[in-house]
């Protein structure tokens, strides 16, 4: 389902699943969404055109940001829910999905069976984690071939998975509608600008760029690529407000430096101003189906999808019916050694940028983008294991255990020589090697008390709580933190962070003198 940005297709895929599954007799719908800000809105969605009550129990969310009941027996239940996915509508998060059918804990295993006879939609899929491109292609070959599920994958920019070296084998025909290009033109509601410049923009250049936008139109999304050059561009603004007070400019911030709970107030109180002289400066954590409409978007130059999902933030809901811009730019010195996927991606962009003049925003252009960036990530996609060469490999041929095999001298390999546990231990869809700190927001610091002084059952409730007010740091990260004296053991796995190392405006830092320090990422 290839549909335009602010196209509905929300309730689109809705109703399509739901009138699917009462032809086919499907047991569920299971809804799965990338990010955790845009799944609450789609999960609003759908309780409002359902018209779901409280006392209902036809849909079930399973996510990380559920606040779950402190009451034991509530809790429990819905511990069963979640284990089970035996409700008829369930939303939950690529994450769980995933980790669903990959993991080697049998508590995520144990709903597997239920998604047999479903009908699955997956939305913004272009956000499919690159690693995971082959794993995920074969689970959905599995769920419609094997387990009779039918699947619908939506987005504005629909990636060509089903020509991938490891492919989903499409239906015929493969599309709800076969062409949406007088749809694409109908909704367009942006117009791309090229405003790169030689060398790039200096935080300061940067900031005069954005300040003229801003006065032109009122409001302003402003994203960019890493948290350093978030923030260092939101402090500049922030000292110029400070330096001009008669300036009426609403400054935010969004970050990953924030914990959930502080990134959904930010975007809640954009919301409730409706955007009015609002500045926001954010990474790309706001791309993707946040409910939010700019007059005029920034974007540092990245892969022409996160563009167009940039795009998507920009005059959301048509209210200047000639169009809105959104601007490319450069920034000087801009570090992406920890995000080669967006290089990547920022690289050909560049390349389709100086060759063509088309509507970057149309599918044609947005085709020719993924050919490219498919063809020069196609070694990612196998999600690749130091110790042990790829995923993919290990649960199918597993070359390297069968070599090992026949190294050691075995001559009758077994009839399943798949090395399923050794995938299962390996498998996260999320960074391994991030750590995840609670932090001192809002019920955050109430939290931590809570628990030290929990029973173990009662630990189990107040640990899903947790995750909204934890932040996820590299070890690099955590160390600094640590020889800063900012970390606090609260038991052997829960790390809490220190007061002074949280900012209201900024998340997690890492100076308290009043000089600006984030790492890159």
């Amino acid at each position: 389902m290839d549909v335009p940005t602010g196209g509905g297709k929300t309730l689109s895929s809705l109703r399509f699943a739901l009138n699917h599954a009462k032809i086919h007799e499907a047991e569920h719908v299971i809804y799965v969404i990338p990010y955790l800000s845009v799944l609450e809105q789609t999960a609003k969605d759908i309780r409002e055109a359902l018209q779901f009550q409280p006392a209902d129990d036809f849909i079930l969310e399973h996510h990380s940001n559920l606040i779950i009941s402190e009451n034991q027996e509530e809790a429990q239940a819905h511990r069963l829910l979640t284990d089970r996915w035996d409700s008829p509508i369930i939303i939950t998060t690529m994450v769980q999905f995933l980790e669903s059918v990959y993991s080697s804990k049998s508590s995520d295993l144990r709903k597997f069976h239920n998604m047999a006879n479903a009908v699955f939609i997956f939305d913004e899929v272009q956000s499919l984690p690159l690693k995971c491109t082959y794993l995920f292609n074969e689970v959905v070959n599995y769920l419609h071939y094997c387990a009779g599920c039918s699947i619908l994958l939506c987005t504005a920019t629909q990636p060509p998975l089903n020509e991938a070296e490891k492919p989903i084998y499409l239906s015929k025909p493969s599309a709800l509608i076969s062409d949406m290009s007088e749809s694409f033109h109908k909704l367009k509601r942006t117009c791309i600008k090229d405003s790169t410049v030689p060398g790039g923009y200096s935080t300061d250049t940067l900031q005069q760029f954005v300040l003229d936008k801003f006065s032109n139109e009122g409001n302003c999304l402003v994203i960019l690529n890493t948290k350093k050059d978030a923030a260092k561009l939101f402090c500049s603004l922030e000292n110029y407000i400070q330096a001009n007070p008669q300036v009426q400019i609403e400054l935010i911030h969004l970050s990953t430096a924030m914990c959930p709970a502080h990134r959904l107030d930010k975007i809640k109180a954009i919301k409730e101003r409706k955007q009015k002289n609002t500045l926001c400066i954010s990474t790309q954590l706001i791309e993707a189906g946040v409910d939010l409409s700019f007059g005029c978007v920034i974007r540092a130059i990245a892969g022409l999808d996160s563009i167009a999902q940039a795009a998507g933030r920009c005059n959301r809901n048509g209210e200047d019916p000639n169009g809105k811009n959104v601007y490319i730019v450069n920034i000087a010195e801009e570090n992406l050694s920890k995000l080669p996927d967006i290089k990547c991606g920022a690289d050909i962009t560049y390349r389709i940028l100086a060759e063509s003049t088309s509507d970057l925003l149309l599918p044609i252009a947005i085709e020719r983008y993924y050919k490219e960036y498919f063809h020069k990530q196609k070694s990612q996609m196998s999600y690749a294991v130091n110790e042990a060469g790829n995923l993919y490999d290990l649960l199918s041929i597993n070359q390297k255990g069968i070599g090992a095999y026949q190294n050691r001298g075995g001559t009758n390999p077994p009839a399943l020589w798949q090395a399923f546990q050794t995938a299962g231990n390996l498998f996260s869809v999320m960074e391994r090697r991030t750590i995840s700190v609670l932090v001192p927001y809002a019920d955050g610091v109430e939290l931590a008390e809570k628990y030290k002084r929990a029973d173990v059952k009662r630990r189990n409730v107040l640990l899903r709580q947790i995750g909204r007010y934890s932040v996820s740091l590299f070890p690099y990260e955590i160390e600094k933190l640590d020889e800063l004296g900012a970390l606090t053991l609260l038991d052997d796995d829960i790390l809490t962070l220190d007061a002074r190392y949280y900012s209201g405006k900024l998340g997690v830092i890492f100076d308290t003198s009043g000089e600006l320090l984030i790492f890159e990422g």
